[in-house]
């Protein structure tokens, strides 16, 4: 998210589970993205604020996100590609890419829709990136397929964190918002040449 700040580029946001939420429409500015950070930084030793409760991954406490009592189910890939897929025709994004940021465990039942959604958005001239978050390597060699290769999905480690425990041995409490960085983002990158040249990949020819 800081380096899609940095850019000082226009993209837009689709958020998902099993269903998809357009967060920001296509050509929105990038430092419409800076509010967004809160969500995915430690709180560390700040206090959340008063009536604003905070989850916690380990040892690490983090603010609450907005999505969390809409996004909470299983995830579907295919809605948020969609989802972004539509947002660039609605608003006529000529030159325009769609990367996904996930872990790339997809519901197993929406993996017969993957090949029609990625023959959809190469049809469309649209071009497609894939930051996998620590994917396992059956879901990498999934989307690596779907891409024309498993060497063209980025592959990017989460953070490790240290275990703890709660009160009764329960497993600690995951945040919505590092489950939605881990398998529920899809950013638009609309109308950027600079960028659509270098995120630009093969089109994907269906073969089954």
């Amino acid at each position: 998210l800081r380096e899609l700040i940095a850019t000082g580029d226009r993209y837009g946001l689709v958020v998902f589970s099993d269903i998809a939420y357009e967060a920001f429409p296509p050509q929105t500015p990038a430092q419409e993205l800076e509010p967004l950070l809160r969500y995915f930084t430690p709180l560390g030793q700040a206090r959340p604020t008063v009536g604003y409760p905070s989850y916690s991954l380990g040892n690490q406490p983090f603010a609450v996100n907005p999505w969390t009592n809409a996004l909470t189910g299983g995830t579907r890939i295919t809605s948020g590609l969609r989802a972004a897929l539509a947002a660039l025709r609605r608003d006529g994004i000529r030159n325009g890419s769609i990367v996904l940021v996930s872990d790339l465990d997809d519901d197993y039942l929406d993996v017969p829709q993957l090949a029609d959604t990625f023959t959809a958005i190469a049809r469309a001239d649209v071009d497609m990136r894939i930051v996998g978050l620590q994917p396992s390597d059956e879901d990498a060699a999934l989307f690596g397929a779907l891409l024309g290769g498993q060497d063209r999905i980025e592959r990017a480690q989460l953070p490790a964190v240290r275990p703890s425990r709660t009160p009764g041995g329960l497993p600690p409490r995951i945040p919505v918002a590092l489950v939605l960085a881990g398998a529920v983002l899809a950013l638009l990158l609309a109308a950027n040449e600079l960028w659509s040249a270098r995120l630009w990949v093969q089109p994907v020819r269906r073969t089954a």
